[in-house]
């Protein structure tokens, strides 16, 4: 539960939602709080794969990479913040407007979530689907227990990693390619 007085069950606007400091760690729902709880595997493994992101993105001067916090309102629900683990937007996409309003109303061209335990598979794929829908090109579905990484593109495919097989994000971010092994490398289940 949030800090405050703020209680999951009562609907709040996103505007609230936005403003309020103590729901780091937290999604707007239609207009309800989602709590995203991730275990110490799930954080290393975002933690990696971020690093990765990073690396590649600022070699390449690709855009921007942003972590668990940035929100995206660019959903057909007003009411519906969503927090990736992490994110992806191509250079020029985002204004000064965008950086400073505090959420972004375009989705980024990559969104990354990392299953954790507690998660409901069913809810997982709905969220990949919104994503898809609100014009996300691809998206990351990493599962650190199954050392597994289901890669979704806006097209319809979706192809499913392990091992060393070699994740990529197609024409989203040129030429990075790691394999799955090497982001759940030294990571016991």
């Amino acid at each position: 539960m949030p800090a405050g007085s703020v209680s999951a069950d009562a609907r709040m606007t996103f505007e609230e939602f936005e403003s309020n400091p103590d729901l780091k760690g937290f999604e707007l729902v239609d207009g309800y709080l989602v709590e995203k709880e991730v275990g110490l595997l799930e954080s290393r493994s975002a933690s990696k794969l971020h690093q990765v992101l990073r690396e590649h993105v600022e070699a390449h001067r690709l855009g921007d990479v942003f972590d668990s916090e940035a929100i995206y309102r660019c959903f057909d629900d007003p009411s519906r913040g969503r927090k990736p683990d992490l994110s992806f937007i191509a250079a020029g996409r985002l204004t000064q407007e965008d950086l400073h309003r505090g959420h972004s109303t375009i989705p980024p061209d990559l969104a990354v979530e990392v299953v954790s335990p507690n998660d409901v598979y069913i809810k997982v794929i709905a969220k990949v689907r919104e994503y898809l829908q609100a014009g996300v090109k691809v998206v990351w579905l990493v599962n650190p227990r199954q050392q597994e990484v289901a890669v979704y593109f806006d097209d319809g495919r979706t192809v499913s990693l392990s091992g060393d097989d070699r994740l990529d994000a197609g024409d989203v971010l040129p030429k990075l390619s790691v394999t799955v092994g090497e982001i759940f490398a030294d990571t016991t289940a």
